[in-house]
């Protein structure tokens, strides 16, 4: 082809047809700009086919890790608002003049929490923002929205939970020691990889402040119950907040998905 055009060229030349020579020229040049303006835009679709890639890539990421992250708060909220009213049933009974050392022990799986705490899946967040992807998302909303979760709601309930948890296990420490004997908790919290399965059956010990509820021990257990369970509604608030802004994120992701 490029033989084509000098014989083209020179034969022009030769006969002195300037003229034709002159818009021979232009349309050559013409012809190489075409050519250079085609290539830049099978450029420029080609990375604009790539990072429509990355982005639903980063979208399905999001979309995966939002629904675990969903699954485990929804979980936590039906944890806490189930140990919320186990804390309030032994707390009514409590005020019975019934309420014995039996009382006491057997209803401990119904209200106690060992600690557990939630922890998110951020892993396609953080390789969005350590590889400065960010800028891919051209819906404003959803950046907002995936900013927002990640940045400030999942920050400040990380914070408060382990400000909560502290509280619950520095409050057990200080409150149930002399309350509860642990051998019998353990013996009656409905696992059997906890039980101690004694050869020598355990001797009984007296819990006489059950029976005057003007004691200190008494107050200081009900006061226990009664901090314990304003902890516990507190997880279930930001939980449950939580897991509705994540719900919304999920669904913007989803359409989203749907028109790419």
């Amino acid at each position: 082809m490029i033989r084509f055009f000098r014989r083209i060229r020179y034969r022009l030349l030769n006969q002195i047809k300037l003229k034709k020579y002159f818009f021979y020229a232009i349309g050559e040049i013409l012809l190489v700009v075409i050519g250079i303006l085609i290539a830049v835009g099978i450029g420029e679709w080609r990375i604009e086919i790539r990072k429509q890639q990355e982005l639903t890539s980063y979208y399905k990421g999001l979309h995966y890790d939002l629904s675990k992250d969903k699954v485990r708060l929804d979980d936590l909220v039906i944890l806490f608002e189930t140990a919320s009213t186990g804390i309030i049933n032994e707390i009514d009974e409590m005020q019975l003049d019934s309420y014995n050392k039996d009382s006491l022990y057997s209803n401990v799986p119904a209200w106690m929490v060992y600690v557990t705490e939630f922890s998110p899946k951020n892993s396609t967040f953080t390789e969005i923002l350590s590889s400065g992807k960010l800028q891919l998302f051209k819906n404003e909303e959803i950046k907002k929205q995936v900013l927002r979760i990640y940045s400030n709601l999942y920050p400040e309930m990380l914070f408060r939970q382990r400000a909560s948890n502290e509280f619950i296990r520095s409050n057990r420490t200080e409150n149930l020691l002399d309350t509860y004997r642990w051998l019998e908790i353990l013996s009656n919290d409905g696992n059997s990889r906890t039980d101690l399965n004694l050869k020598h059956p355990m001797a009984q010990l007296n819990h006489d402040w059950l029976q005057d509820k003007q004691s200190e021990k008494y107050l200081r257990f009900e006061n226990y119950l009664t901090l314990t369970l304003a902890a516990y509604q507190g997880f279930v608030l930001r939980y449950r907040s939580i897991s509705t802004e994540v719900e919304l994120l999920l669904s913007q992701i989803k359409t989203e998905l749907k028109h790419m």
